[in-house]
């Protein structure tokens, strides 16, 4: 049974360059868009409430060079910016202005991915294309993790209700990695690449499931696995998507890399969670967590849309790429954003679907397991 989203907006606010990326803030009241000319923007997303386009809200342009991520560290006011000049940015949003409230310096190479933790204090993660690794605290403390990965480190995510402070990180040199940040150890790897010549396939995207107890991992090798941390196996393989290497081990090749993440009840299932990822056949995916079947693949340009970009600029459908996508919290919108034209779309659901208990959905979503 199809999820049935349906395109419900198109909105333009950079120039016709690629959206690098898209992030909702935890509320939802805003989204953080990323191109690649360093512009971003942050739109108003409170009119989604009522069935109605988001609005511009404030855009400027960083001087970091590319932004290779983005990340929330707070429910809707401040923000980061790794950059390929190797510094994270902490942006606060006050008085409908944007005001640079910090600058991180430590890296000696480009930021590749960056991650937020808001406990008694902020804690902010990052990983570079040399392979480190850092913590930043907001006491101004700062330390490296011990060394894991032999070339980028190309995503990180923070586990959202563990007893200790753990991230995972994935790397270019398909390696993925668990982490302890009080103990200053690494706990766990998968693929791990003990020699220097690399094996297995680049990771583009780690994330914990909303309870902790799983991670969702995307290789260019057109696979995404859901991986038991308790058990360190993979529980679940999803496949139809194509995700694959874009170029060499560049900073841009580092930076196309699609992203994925885990739909729950929020984002329009009752009973059900989904896996959701973008792609480089110019789809975006959406599958089954229990069967892994695909329930949805939308097409990023309508066929008049594709129709056009082949006229105008010669273009298949291949060429389109949806590099990122991400969801609503808590109502039932799906964004992404893509390399042709700065154009950021929506979809909408309208559709809930009432499901036996699904065990692996439950535990994903922190529920009761029998």
């Amino acid at each position: 049974m199809s999820l049935d989203y349906q395109l419900f907006s198109t909105t333009k606010g950079h120039n016709n360059c690629t959206i690098l990326h898209l992030k909702f803030s935890p509320d939802g009241n805003l989204l953080l868009s990323v191109a690649q000319d360093s512009s971003i923007c942050l739109w108003d997303c409170r009119p989604l409430v009522y069935n109605q386009p988001i609005q511009p809200y404030l855009s400027f342009t960083s001087q970091q060079g590319l932004i290779t991520s983005i990340a929330w560290c707070s429910i809707n006011s401040e923000f980061i910016t790794g950059g390929g000049d190797g510094s994270i940015q902490i942006w606060s949003i006050k008085d409908n202005n944007i005001e640079q409230s910090a600058v991180l310096k430590g890296h000696n190479d480009s930021i590749t991915c960056i991650a937020a933790q808001v406990t008694n204090i902020l804690t902010i993660s990052s990983g570079s294309k040399d392979g480190d690794v850092k913590v930043w605290y907001s006491n101004g403390e700062s330390k490296t993790l011990p060394k894991t990965h032999r070339g980028a480190v190309t995503s990180i995510d923070y586990s959202p209700f563990s007893a200790r402070n753990l991230i995972i990180t994935g790397g270019y040199d398909g390696s993925i990695n668990l982490f302890d940040i009080d103990k200053n150890q690494c706990l766990q790897s998968w693929f791990e690449n003990v020699e220097m010549t690399r094996i297995y396939p680049p990771i583009s995207c780690v994330q914990f499931s909303p309870n902790g107890r799983f991670i969702l991992v995307s290789s260019m090798d057109n696979v995404i696995r859901l991986f038991d941390l308790s058990t360190h196996k993979c529980k679940r393989i999803y496949i139809g998507h194509k995700n694959q290497e874009y170029g060499n081990n560049s900073i841009m090749s580092v930076m196309h890399t699609i992203n994925c993440g885990i739909i729950t009840k929020g984002s329009g299932s009752k009973d059900h969670c989904y896996i959701v990822s973008g792609s480089q056949d110019g789809n975006i995916w959406i599958w089954n967590l229990q069967n892994k079947k695909p329930v949805q693949i939308i097409p990023f340009l309508t066929q008049e849309e594709m129709k056009t970009a082949q006229e105008q600029y010669s273009l298949l459908n291949e060429d389109i790429h949806a590099w990122c996508v991400d969801f609503h919290p808590f109502l039932k919108y799906i964004v992404a954003g893509s390399n042709l034209d700065g154009s950021i779309k929506f979809w909408k659901s309208e559709i809930l679907m009432h499901d036996d208990s699904d065990i692996l959905s439950d535990a994903l979503l922190g529920l009761s397991v029998s």
